[in-house]
């Protein structure tokens, strides 16, 4: 038998590949979704659970609001009138494990009659729980 260096090293290469462990792929819930949240999402590194339901639109478009793509996220502030702070939240998701995301926040920014507030950009894991239409964020105790 002849030996071939390109066969050897084709059939070693397709080898170390197939025997790879594949990546963990968890159900993205949030990819492309509108959600109306009780408060700042990820305004505050402090904050341990949000509440967020889904926007519909039958109901007033007031209040704090968090928009997700594939793997990143932006919330606003809408308000009736002008005489408010409007806090707006930019930032990165990834799942870490089913039902388990890890946030990070890149910017907050303030605009209209605030104080002076400046917010340092933070990393979180979060676990998502829903009950209904309502869906949980409840911060995990350990930092990331």
């Amino acid at each position: 038998m002849l030996f071939c260096p390109v066969y050897f090293l084709l059939l070693v290469s397709f080898q170390s590949r197939s025997s790879a462990p594949p990546a963990e792929s968890y159900d993205n819930h949030l990819v492309n979704t509108n959600w109306r949240v009780d408060r700042v999402p990820f305004g505050e590194q402090e904050q341990q659970i949000y509440s967020m339901t889904p926007v519909s639109d039958e109901q007033f478009q007031w209040g704090h609001f968090i928009s997700f793509t594939e793997d990143s996220f932006e919330s606003s502030y809408r308000a009736l009138c002008g005489n408010d702070c409007f806090t707006r939240v930019i930032g990165t998701y990834r799942y870490v494990g089913e039902y388990q995301i890890n946030i990070t926040v890149e910017e907050v920014s303030y605009s209209g009659f605030c104080d002076n507030r400046e917010r340092t950009p933070f990393s979180a894991r979060y676990k998502l729980s829903f009950e209904g239409d309502t869906l949980t964020l409840t911060k995990h105790p350990s930092k990331i």
